[in-house]
């Protein structure tokens, strides 16, 4: 293009536009030709066009007479000095994010003491919910579907999960009797409510979950916490696998001038499974072999993968490139 118009490489967008603006044409443009259905069709490769639209930002520089090449030089410099304000910004909010983190640990080490059994809530808890919950005076504005039906508009429903003993009495009921009965199946129970889990759990999956005490999460770097989080799923003991702790951990570009920086890998974990038997992520399937003398068929296993909420602890990098659905 004569006018250098794809400039690559530019600090910023007002570099780019004074770029397109100063660039003197090497040529006069002809006028544009009519289109017809017997003019000769023009075909031209990708590379060409790559060749032809990338130009180099030394080379646009060096064309550029000496004032306006000094205006670009300080327009560069003032674009420097915008960037270094962004880099102390999210250093800043890097910062924040890790205090906030510390501030909220000792609650949500509360909140597990509630749900295993070691406390019960307080009044002042229970009263700090129910400020939340008052009326605040500000009538809701219904949208067009609930104007023109009002019946529509149905409460959101939620998923119980709690197994029943002997007697048919289900484990919450049996835990509301105790003082120290805590919230039985807390964390299986808000991942079949979670739109993102819920389609991973599998029947197979929901005695193993039963297991699972905790989830907590940290930063791979508190001084710079957008590097990247863990993941931590604790289990009770249980028949499935030895581990007390499954992690996933999420690592994204190391760009200081990215607000929301990409994932660049994902790291899962092994999974010690108990047995084959136990192992929740395949099946063992049965198949009949014929010997190779031709004699006869033997019986063997083979496993082969399932779904299974597990499988979420399986992924140990990203392509960037990868399709999402084959991921899933």
């Amino acid at each position: 293009d004569v006018y250098k118009r794809q400039v690559v490489s530019t600090q910023s967008t007002g570099s780019v536009l004074y770029c397109l603006l100063a660039m003197p044409p090497k040529r006069k443009i002809p006028p544009p030709q009519e289109s017809s259905e017997e003019s000769e069709e023009i075909t031209t490769t990708d590379e060409e066009i790559e060749d032809e639209d990338e130009v180099e930002l030394p080379d646009v520089m060096n064309s550029m007479i000496l004032p306006v090449r000094r205006r670009m030089y300080g327009l560069m410099g003032l674009n420097k000095q915008y960037e270094d304000i962004m880099k102390q910004m999210y250093q800043e909010l890097d910062q924040l994010e890790g205090d906030i983190l510390e501030k909220q640990l000792p609650l949500l080490e509360e909140r597990r003491k509630i749900v295993h059994g070691e406390r019960n809530v307080t009044a002042e808890e229970i009263q700090a919910y129910q400020d939340t919950t008052k009326e605040s005076g500000v009538e809701e504005i219904p949208d067009s579907d609930e104007e023109e039906n009002p019946k529509k508009k149905q409460k959101k429903s939620v998923t119980i999960v709690s197994k029943n003993d002997e007697k048919g009495t289900s484990a919450i009921e049996v835990a509301a009797s105790k003082a120290d009965g805590g919230i039985p199946s807390f964390w299986l129970t808000a991942l079949k409510n979670n739109e993102v889990t819920e389609g991973m759990i599998t029947e197979r999956d929901i005695p193993a979950l039963e297991c699972l005490t905790n989830v907590t999460a940290s930063y791979i770097d508190k001084s710079h916490t957008r590097k990247g989080f863990e993941l931590q799923f604790h289990f009770s003991e249980n028949e499935y696998f030895t581990n007390t702790v499954l992690t996933k951990q999420y690592l994204n570009e190391d760009d200081l001038m990215s607000e929301d920086p990409d994932v660049d890998q994902i790291k899962g974990c092994e999974i010690d499974w108990k047995s084959p038997e136990k192992k929740l992520t395949v099946m063992m399937k049965t198949k009949k072999q014929r010997h190779k003398g031709g004699k006869g068929f033997r019986t063997v296993q083979r496993e082969e993968k399932c779904p299974s909420f597990f499988n979420f602890f399986a992924f140990n990098s990203i392509d960037p490139e990868a399709d999402i659905e084959e991921l899933e």
